[in-house]
């Protein structure tokens, strides 16, 4: 500026060159900062997506293999109760009488059997109280209350009347459809198509 430019001039232009350059820098600062943070935002919402497909996948994994631990472990709890109910069902026919009407009452050894293989049948419903389905458990406690009435009217004894032994001939029939309920409950647990039937009882 010329010599005769006041003092204040100069402060004032040189003032404003600061001023000026300052603003500048805050002015990229602040986009630079906004830049940074739309960058931050846009790792953190594509680190929240991924985030979110790796909890997915873990959850799905857990849940497959959650399903295959509660098929291992219902497996053979299924089996022994399945078996345990054919085992009952083989010492009916044995003591009940096929055909015509037998002693009035079954012997102390057939009681004995009786109450044997019906307590064998309530151990392995108890075994799968805590693996088994809402549906099979219910199903496997309809069966065991049935059995133990069957096994009531059979005690009483009275078989040598026919009306009598027909009356609990039907109710051990009866226990063929629980048995088969509680069969299509389990195969539908273990993911496996309807279709196997339980032996029916022969009496």
């Amino acid at each position: 500026m010329s010599s005769g430019t006041p003092a204040w001039v100069v402060l004032l232009v040189a003032a404003l060159g600061v001023v000026g350059t300052l603003a500048a820098a805050v002015i990229t600062q602040v986009l630079s900062g906004r830049r940074e943070a739309r960058q931050w935002e846009r790792q953190r919402d594509h680190e929240r997506e991924r985030w979110g497909r790796e909890r997915d996948e873990r959850r799905e994994q857990w849940e497959r293999e959650d399903h295959a631990r509660w098929h291992q472990e219902r497996l053979p709890l299924y089996t022994e109760l399945l078996q345990r109910i054919e085992e009952w069902d083989h010492v009916v026919n044995q003591v009940l009488p096929r055909l015509d009407p037998g002693p009035a009452v079954v012997s102390e050894e057939d009681q004995r059997r009786l109450s044997e293989a019906l307590a064998a049948v309530a151990v392995a419903d108890r075994k799968l109280g805590l693996f088994a389905s809402k549906e099979t458990d219910e199903a496997a406690s309809r069966f065991f209350m049935d059995a133990v009435f069957c096994h009531l009217h059979i005690g009483a004894g009275g078989l040598d009347d026919p009306e009598h032994l027909k009356q609990v001939r039907f109710e051990v029939r009866a226990l063929a459809d629980r048995q088969s309920e509680l069969l299509t409950s389990i195969r539908r647990d273990l993911g496996m198509p309807p279709g196997l039937e339980t032996r029916k009882v022969s009496t």
